[in-house]
């Protein structure tokens, strides 16, 4: 994706890291932004959504190519989006953030990949750089993490769980221009805690869960990345918790830092029940079960390592809803809060 030249391509990867060029998707487009690649059509392959400087579309995956743009709606000036089940209907909606509406939206998918239905979460926001989806308070539905300017904040709106949001609550004001957010269990108390990127205050910031649906503490990892752009989180040294990858775009940098947060821990877990997940194959939806009530970790994968679902199940018997996921082999892994790996094993959708 060129932004400054409006063109998106596709390169195809010949199975030993060379990548050629497979198809001009777009040009002349202004400013594309923020894409994300889901099964918007559910028929088992990645199509993508983008955002403009005037829109919002998508591509859909042809086997391989992609189609020529279908728009969901206008926007001033897209700043991101994301392909994820707001109203808990089983296809995927397209959220967004619009900077010069000033807005977050999302689009209804009615499913049929038809978006014409536009509902608004929250209006009169300056600069809403990114949204984010998550289920905060772990009520079973999405809620929406928004960062903003003028002034400087962190949102988080709660969904009540049909696609709207009437409770609005402050998450940190102690950021700057915040561009990035993302969320991961740190600490592995069996939480997800919120981690942001500040543009203009040059820091990536550590927003500690509670268990709640609150972040009541924050701590700075860095101070250092020039114009923090970026961050994603993995266990990048095979140590068995989650480390942080961000970019600084004002130095031209990819930093890592190492998570040392368990590395002096003395706490205990109780032995973990076994879990059985059933059907194998599966279709739209997987069960997992253990013999007695105790919080675990389920991370989910796809065939090429990428992280699909991760949450907290918390109940003896926990079903994952699996409609958005194509036809193919997955992995499953489950983890002690501690992150100490209990099960794993390998899933075939049908």
């Amino acid at each position: 994706m060129n932004w400054n030249e409006g063109s998106i391509s596709f390169y195809t990867n010949d199975g030993t890291n060379t990548f050629t060029l497979s198809q001009l998707v777009e040009e002349g487009k202004t400013t594309p932004r923020s894409p994300y690649f889901a099964d918007l059509d559910r028929d088992g392959d990645l199509d993508f959504v983008v955002g403009f400087a005037d829109e919002i579309a998508w591509y859909e995956n042809l086997g391989g190519q992609f189609s020529e743009k279908n728009s969901i709606g206008k926007a001033g000036s897209a700043s991101s989006v994301s392909a994820v089940d707001i109203d808990n209907d089983g296809d995927l909606d397209v959220l967004s953030t619009s900077i010069d509406d000033e807005e977050v939206r999302w689009y209804e998918n009615d499913g049929t990949t038809n978006f014409s239905t536009e509902h608004i979460i929250i209006q009169d926001v300056v600069v809403p750089r990114v949204a984010r989806a998550v289920d905060v308070d772990m009520d079973g539905d999405l809620d929406v993490l928004v960062g903003k300017r003028e002034p400087n904040a962190i949102l988080c709106l709660k969904n009540d769980g049909t696609g709207n949001f009437t409770e609005e609550s402050l998450v940190s004001e102690d950021v700057d221009a915040p561009t990035a957010l993302n969320l991961a269990d740190l600490d592995m108390d069996g939480d997800l805690d919120l981690l942001s990127a500040s543009l203009l205050g040059d820091k990536i910031d550590w927003h500690i869960a509670d268990g709640s649906g609150a972040f009541p503490q924050q701590q700075t990892i860095s101070e250092t990345l020039i114009g923090a752009i970026a961050i994603d989180i993995a266990d990048l040294d095979g140590d068995n918790d989650l480390d942080l990858l961000a970019v600084g775009f004002g130095d031209n940098k990819i930093s890592w830092y190492e998570n040392r947060l368990m590395t002096t821990s003395t706490a205990t877990v109780a032995p973990m029940a076994a879990v059985q997940v059933y059907p194998n194959p599966f279709d739209e939806q997987l069960t997992f079960e253990s013999s007695k009530t105790q919080a675990y970790t389920l991370e989910l994968t796809n065939s090429m390592g990428q992280q699909l679902k991760s949450m907290l199940l918390d109940k003896e018997v926990y079903q994952l809803q699996t409609y958005d996921l194509p036809a193919g082999v997955y992995f499953y892994s489950i983890r002690t809060p501690l992150g100490e790996l209990i099960d794993k094993g390998k899933l075939i959708r049908q």
